[in-house]
């Protein structure tokens, strides 16, 4: 067995390379997903723990996959967890469309995919998301009002700042 990491930044190739120095069966890859070699059994698709879409990296997995992968992996965890989603460290082996297809050399996608929910996500996310927007936007909307309201007490004031100044 040989376990292939594969990374596009360099960064972290070097961090692997030096923490998996004098692993014979280990190789490290800097690179794009879909240059992996075609006779990769697995990959690793590190996701959140609702297993929803949140990434370049879900995109990239997805496409090289296939987008039903992800799917299988959410219907999973709501069944197994329910709404709340997965633990974090929860994994689980997945088909992917190449499960399906007779084994070949040059076999892409890899027929295996391990699902491991390394990001927490909480049910409220997108709720706390929109409010903050929503917030945002009323603070901006508070501020030209504020602005709008001085400008016109000037106007009024025959171009005097209120107070009398000048």
């Amino acid at each position: 067995m040989r376990l292939l990491i594969c990374d596009a930044d360099e960064q972290f190739c070097d961090a692997a390379r030096r923490h998996f120095s004098g692993q014979e069966h280990v190789e490290v890859t800097h690179g794009r997903l879909e240059d992996l070699p075609g006779d990769v059994d697995c990959v690793v698709w590190p996701g959140n723990c609702q297993a929803l879409p949140a990434s370049r990296l879900d995109a990239a997995l997805a496409a090289l996959l296939g987008a039903a992968t992800l799917e299988h992996a959410r219907a999973r965890i709501l069944d197994e967890f329910g709404d709340d989603g997965c633990p974090i460290g929860t994994t689980f082996l997945l088909p992917t469309a190449a499960s399906s297809r007779a084994s070949q050399a040059d076999s892409r996608p890899p027929p295996c995919a391990a699902f491991v929910a390394v990001f927490p996500r909480c049910r409220e996310g997108p709720g706390l998301a929109m409010r903050g927007v929503l917030e945002a936007v009323a603070r901006y909307n508070d501020a030209a009002l504020a602005e709008a309201s001085a400008a016109a007490a000037v106007q009024m004031a025959g171009g005097r700042p209120p107070g009398g100044g000048g």
